[in-house]
């Protein structure tokens, strides 16, 4: 990677006590959802004061609605990428937690999706597999349907929802 290109990675910066706490929570899930090939790497992190803190990631291209905004719609190999990244953070233990999933998958110069923001995330516990059943980030996948349209939703993710809904008791998530 080029130095030049890590200006357009993300930065946050916070100023509180509070804020800093959070932002090395969302930093520690950025990292480990890096390491299981689901988010960008971490190029770089500093302290510029006591009560500061910020990261940068690697750039990525375009966000889902964006593909989805240029391509008409999303492709069948994007909606398998969808579930493999979901599933794998799953199995990680990490709950991304943020419904903006059109904001928060997007795609890396090599056409691979990337899930990014963990500002909301947290370790998955007992109650999410019992409510949520052994996958909990599935259910980010159903707010797709409004991005994407109930048709080519219904055809790309509805048959998956079916089948993972049917091994656990909680339908919520079908379309």
């Amino acid at each position: 990677m080029r130095e030049r290109d890590a200006v357009l990675g993300a930065m946050k910066t916070f100023k509180s006590r509070k804020s800093v706490a959070r932002i090395k929570r969302e930093l520690d899930f950025t990292r480990k959802a890096a390491r299981i090939g689901v988010g960008p790497p971490v190029l770089s992190e500093w302290e510029p004061s006591e009560n500061s803190r910020c990261f940068v990631v690697a750039p990525l291209e375009r966000t889902l609605t964006q593909m989805i905004r240029d391509e008409g719609s999303l492709s069948v190999d994007h909606a398998n990428q969808i579930f493999a990244l979901m599933r794998r953070l799953s199995d990680a233990r990490i709950l991304h937690n943020d419904p903006n999933i059109g904001l928060n998958i997007m795609e890396d110069d090599t056409g691979k999706l990337r899930v990014i923001d963990y500002g909301f995330s947290r370790a998955i516990n007992q109650e999410d597999l019992r409510k949520r059943g052994p996958d909990p980030n599935m259910r980010l996948v159903s707010y797709l349907k409004r991005l994407v349209g109930l048709e080519p939703f219904n055809k790309l993710f509805a048959p998956r929802l079916v089948a993972y809904s049917s091994t656990w008791h909680d339908k919520s998530i079908l379309p």
